[in-house]
């Protein structure tokens, strides 16, 4: 970001929420949505030089509710996290003073989890403190057993036990909190971190609400009829069901889609965005994407990260689209019955009592032969102990 001149002539306020290119920002006098120059973006290298929820910014006031961020002002705590690829750094927040590590005392309790977040925070010189929340749903004996598991693996840390049910521990939580600092709530999703909050400023400020969105491509019916799905599972999930045909058979969405995940990898990887030409676009309308939307998003994808030229044609396009017109897969030729096999392990189990099967006619043709030819066939020591153990193995198969 620009560095500051002339601080004193410049609006200071700090980042309370991040969106999609724009941030929220808040004074002593007011909230504003504020976005950050072109400049910015241009000289942006990394994802740390962006904005971030806690940051105190400079600013200049466009009207009563936007404004334009001018720069960034030092940040004297950052809590990060890497990103999936190992090479950027993704700030969560900044210039936080404590972080409260949450954990459930209930059966998805997970030491580990402490020690994750708790390197997170120590690598942002944040304090820590472990709170062990929902105590009400253990014994005390279970209650005392991880206090002295958590003591023993760390020496040095505050540690609270809450229940925001039998209201423990929310006097000693809300002891730790002091004015003109900053605390952020970390944990897993179901530990108990908005109600805390709400037992802490007496009122119901945060709402978990939650709407489960389930898709599948195989018929839930028939899993339910083989013993594979459960039924009351399935009418709890079916409250509102939508039948979505595949891509093939929606090709006017075809090119929308690929125009959307076009501009996301664009504004990602910080690229002008792809396009096709016309008799792309025709080839692109015209595939049959077994893959469906994941195929043409990934695709996509590809295209855009690698291909150097940002109108795409024909021959490019091909080069990314799978040839499904002929088949390489190995196939059965004799008719086999859907259910027959049900997993890896029958099929191998068949192949073995095949070739078992196979062994035994071997043996005994071969021992026929032996019978019938007995006074042609010379025995040694060698074949002598073979002719025996296949006369044994004979009697013992048939």
């Amino acid at each position: 970001m620009d560095t500051i001149n002339n601080k004193a002539s410049k609006n200071i306020a700090r980042v309370t929420a991040e969106y999609k290119e724009a941030y929220r920002i808040r004074n002593t006098n007011n909230e504003y949505l504020a976005k950050i120059t072109g400049k910015q973006i241009f000289n942006a290298t990394e994802r740390q030089d962006y904005p971030a929820v806690g940051d105190w910014v400079y600013f200049t006031i466009l009207d009563k509710e936007r404004a334009i961020i001018n720069g960034i002002l030092p940040r004297k705590t950052i809590l990060k996290k890497k990103y999936s690829n190992k090479y950027e750094n993704q700030v969560i927040a900044s210039n936080l003073d404590t972080a409260f590590i949450i954990e459930s005392a209930d059966r998805d309790y997970n030491l580990n989890r402490f020690e994750r977040y708790l390197i997170l925070v120590r690598e942002g010189n944040i304090e820590p403190v472990f709170v062990l929340n929902k105590i009400d749903l253990i014994s005390e004996t279970e209650r005392d057993l991880k206090i002295t598991q958590i003591k023993n693996r760390f020496r040095d840390i505050c540690i609270i036990i809450t229940s925001t049910i039998i209201d423990n521990g929310l006097k000693e939580l809300e002891g730790q909190i002091m004015a003109d600092k900053t605390y952020c709530f970390l944990g897993s999703s179901g530990v108990g971190k908005s109600s805390l909050i709400n037992g802490l400023l007496g009122k119901e400020a945060l709402k978990t609400n939650v709407r489960v969105i389930a898709a599948t491509n195989i018929n839930i019916i028939e899993l339910i009829q083989h013993g594979k799905f459960r039924e009351d599972l399935y009418y709890r999930l079916n409250t509102v069901p939508i039948q979505i045909p595949k891509l093939k058979e929606r090709k006017d969405d075809i090119l929308l889609l690929f125009r959307k995940f076009a501009v996301d990898f664009s504004e990602r990887y910080r690229m002008p965005s792809i396009s096709l030409d016309e008799n792309s676009q025709s080839v692109l309308m015209n595939y049959e994407w077994p893959g469906n939307i994941r195929q043409l998003k990934n695709i996509t994808e590809q295209i855009s990260v690698i291909e150097h030229e940002r109108i795409i044609g024909v021959e490019t396009l091909r080069k990314y689209l799978p040839d499904y017109s002929s088949t390489r897969l190995p196939a059965i030729l004799k008719p086999v019955d859907e259910n027959t096999f049900h997993s890896e392990r029958e099929i191998l189990y068949n192949v073995l009592f095949d070739m078992k099967k196979d062994m035994n006619e071997l043996k005994k043709l071969v021992y026929e032969i032996i019978q019938n030819n007995s006074d042609k066939i010379t025995f040694d020591d060698g074949n002598a102990k073979i002719i025996s153990k296949l006369k044994q193995d004979y009697s013992i198969d048939y």
